[in-house]
């Protein structure tokens, strides 16, 4: 197999590891929010996001990149912007939705990633990188 075959057949397993938590994210998030206070649900959702950390940075490029990010003050102050930034959307997130139509409310909440990315890119000036596959394989 090419290197390039592989990297999409890669691609796709992620693609397809990553559509299927998406799917199961939702139910799995409502059963603990029913559960746990909206402070107790938080901090679980912090706690494991923060134990994905080490995932992140499994690679010596990332880790080199991680800590390149962490050791400037200009980021820092980025990520406390940022930081400040969620923690208003979750405030409004709580006042806004807190009566809403489950609908609405997965509507709302799947759009996450695009408005993460419109606040990096207003915030960071960093655009998501892509790139155009090509029509037709040579």
């Amino acid at each position: 197999m090419q290197k390039g075959q592989s990297n999409f057949f890669i691609g796709g397993l992620y693609a397809l590891m990553t559509a299927a938590l998406l799917a199961t994210q939702a139910p799995l998030s409502f059963l603990g929010a029913k559960q746990l206070s909206v402070a107790e649900f938080i901090a679980v959702t912090e706690l494991v996001l923060l134990l994905c950390v080490p995932f992140m940075i499994w690679t010596r490029g990332s880790r080199e990149q991680f800590l390149a990010l962490l050791s400037s003050a200009s980021n820092l102050a980025k990520f406390g912007v940022l930081l400040l930034i969620g923690l208003i959307g979750i405030v409004l997130y709580a006042f806004g939705l807190g009566r809403g139509h489950p609908v609405v409310i997965a509507a709302v909440l799947n759009l996450d990633p695009f408005w993460a990315a419109v606040i990096a890119y207003l915030v960071a000036g960093k655009r998501i990188p892509t790139r155009f596959l090509p029509l037709h394989s040579a």
